[in-house]
């Protein structure tokens, strides 16, 4: 599991998409791991920028801002501190390469570089172990810029 932590210093690279408020509280249910049919206002957290419905994972909401007059709305946890840091695996490495590759035309060096520098990641990847796990696991496209 990933946790965004709107405290920590930096920029986060990020995949958007266009979905309706349904469909993100759909998603959101899931991940709180609650059952289906989840009724959530996000007019607070709209008007806030953050709310949080309880300490569990995934159960804080942000406002990141408007894109192309659309809410751009995250869940993530109210601490971040709360969770253990484990080191993501292979098949987790591999999905977020390939989302940041497809999103941003980023190479295998560059996302070696972005990801091993994450806590839990840091410690068990180097940027160069991740590299060639981009390279060995989804191909040689991710060495050179996309157009």
């Amino acid at each position: 599991m990933a946790i965004y932590d709107a405290q920590a210093e930096g920029e986060v690279a990020a995949r958007a998409y266009l979905i309706t408020a349904e469909q993100f509280v759909d998603i959101l249910a899931q991940e709180m791991r609650r059952e289906p049919g989840l009724h959530i206002d996000l007019t607070p957290v709209q008007e806030n920028g953050w709310h949080t419905f309880g300490p569990g994972r995934y159960q804080t909401l942000g406002h990141l801002g408007i894109r192309d007059d659309f809410p751009m709305l995250t869940f993530t946890s109210a601490d971040a501190d709360d969770h253990p840091l484990t080191p993501p695996s292979e098949g987790y490495l591999r999905t977020m390469a390939r989302g940041l590759h497809e999103s941003h035309g980023w190479t295998s060096g560059q996302i070696g570089a972005y990801l091993a520098r994450f806590p839990g990641a840091a410690d068990a990847w180097s940027p160069e172990s991740i590299q060639n796990l981009c390279l060995s696991q989804i191909g040689p496209t991710l060495t050179a810029r996309s157009s």
